[in-house]
């Protein structure tokens, strides 16, 4: 089943509030995701490497 085939189940009339809400919540999870990674990174390089904490530092700028 595909995501469209699964939201067509939604009611109409809740259809909007529903969508934004699912957005939302991927969207949450992206964040989440990146600034897990950009963690990951930053414990694995250390404070002192440039490289690192530069890679960190874009990972979490494609939060925005």
């Amino acid at each position: 089943m595909t995501f469209d085939d699964w939201f067509k189940r939604f009611d109409p009339k809740t259809l909007y509030f529903t969508k934004v809400f699912l957005q939302e919540g991927y969207r949450q999870g992206q964040l989440e995701e990146r600034e897990e990674c950009a963690k990951i990174v930053e414990q694995y390089c250390g404070g002192w490497d440039d490289g690192g904490f530069n890679l960190a530092k874009r990972i979490r700028e494609r939060n925005l």
